[in-house]
């Protein structure tokens, strides 16, 4: 009986562990010393990358629908700007190429929008996906909102 409630606690806690990996939010640093935040959602998953071109600095990268996800895919990409201290700099939703994903058809779709010049010394950037039905809506508390 002991060996078998063991090997539920060490279950539960393997399940625990995956849990809280999968819905971890890791930051990169980048070249220019920002660091970026991409948060993939049940639907999508997104690559991105921050980088200084000629006329300033740019966000850029591709949406993937989940192999077993089906149905269109639509919305936007939200990115949000913040400084190293958590203060809100900017906040901007850029649009998807093509701005649908058709079902059974071309699983991805680009973006790219050039950020403000002015961005804030070791700049927070993060890469969202919003407004895709399924998607899991983030809820931010009124501190992070600042």
């Amino acid at each position: 009986m002991k060996r078998k409630q063991l090997s539920v606690f060490g279950l539960l806690a393997l399940l625990l562990l995956t849990i809280t990996t999968a819905c971890a939010q890791a930051y990169v640093r980048t070249a220019e010393g920002f660091r970026l935040g991409i948060v993939d959602n049940g639907r999508s998953r997104i690559s991105a990358q921050l980088s200084r071109h000629e006329d300033g600095y740019w966000i850029e990268g591709t949406v993937h629908r989940k192999p077993l996800v089906h149905g269109p895919m639509t919305g936007h990409i939200h990115v949000e700007v913040r400084s190293a201290e958590g203060a809100l700099f900017t906040t901007m939703d850029v649009p998807l190429e093509p701005a649908s994903i058709p079902s059974g058809a071309r699983r991805d779709a680009n973006f790219a929008a050039r950020l403000p010049d002015d961005l804030p010394p070791d700049a927070v950037v993060t890469v969202r996906h919003r407004g895709d039905e399924g998607v899991r809506r983030f809820r931010e508390t009124p501190a992070s909102r600042m």
